[in-house]
């Protein structure tokens, strides 16, 4: 099942896709126009905390950056960019370092209600990172926005 919405975050109109089950890319219509992607600055994928579902969040991803180039991707996890690298890790998978190398940023880490913190950009609490992804894959580090 997909969820999926428009959201205004400030200034910016970005367009919101919730995964928790097949069907992702059959169920993000872009059209004959690309829909009201066009009007959003870029694509949010939330991947229920668990990015178990990758091979159609690739798809989707692929998707949208071929009929997108400027729009940016953000995906959000419960998993922190380590463990998702880590074999021993559930959430890795085959297509796990295509998709970083696809989307703009990683929101990882699982949302913590202890450290909850409401002045936070783009997260719910302070142990979650922002991860500028294609910075990081070049740099060979973490680099956070």
């Amino acid at each position: 099942m997909v969820f999926q919405h428009l959201v205004l975050e400030g200034h910016e109109l970005r367009r919101k896709v919730h995964v928790v089950g097949v069907g992702v890319v059959e169920a993000l219509d872009l059209g004959p126009e690309g829909g009201d992607l066009v009007a959003a600055v870029g694509l949010d994928v939330l991947e229920g905390g668990q990015l178990v579902h990758q091979p159609a969040v690739l798809e989707l991803i692929k998707r949208v950056r071929g009929a997108f180039e400027d729009k940016d991707i953000w995906v959000f996890t419960g998993f922190t960019l380590e463990e998702l690298r880590e074999d021993s890790c559930r959430a890795k998978a085959e297509q796990t370092e295509e998709i970083l190398s696809l989307i703009d940023v990683l929101v990882d880490g699982r949302y913590v209600d202890a450290l909850r913190d409401l002045t936070l950009k783009f997260r719910g609490s302070q142990n979650q990172r922002l991860i500028d992804t294609k910075k990081t894959l070049s740099e060979g580090r973490v680099v956070q926005l």
